[in-house]
């Protein structure tokens, strides 16, 4: 079984997101993290999977601290990014942390559908479609 960790201030968001993963990847297991200290401890207490990652949080850190926290500790634990920003500059923020996707806000069934598909199709993460 997946466990994905969702890293989002907004909690309606972050329930949006955790329906079209259970839908996407039936019996996966999602843990909602509402701010950057509960994502640390998350990752730090249980084993995932893979990470939807709010860039814009709500908070004194933003996603990108996450990230470089996430690269530091766990290099290849996949990381898609989660964004209502889908602009040049923002997405060269991210580019030198190598997360292994990008959603764009709203996200859509489909959207996390595909997305999971092709996480799940590069190596080593073949059971995130389990």
């Amino acid at each position: 079984m997946s466990q994905f960790l969702i890293v989002e201030d907004s909690y309606a968001m972050a329930l949006a997101l955790e329906k079209h993963l259970s839908d996407a990847v039936p019996g996966q297991n999602s843990l909602i993290a509402l701010n950057v200290e509960s994502a640390m401890v998350a990752l730090l207490k249980n084993h995932i999977d893979c990470v939807f990652l709010d860039l814009n949080l709500n908070d004194h850190h933003d996603g990108i601290g996450v990230l470089a926290y996430i690269r530091k500790k766990r290099p290849k634990l996949p990381v898609v990014i989660v964004t209502g920003d889908s602009s040049k500059e923002a997405v060269k923020k991210v580019i030198a942390y190598r997360p292994l996707g990008y959603l764009v806000k709203p996200a859509t069934l489909d959207k996390v559908t595909q997305l999971v598909d092709m996480l799940s199709h590069t190596p080593g993460n073949e059971h995130l479609a389990e």
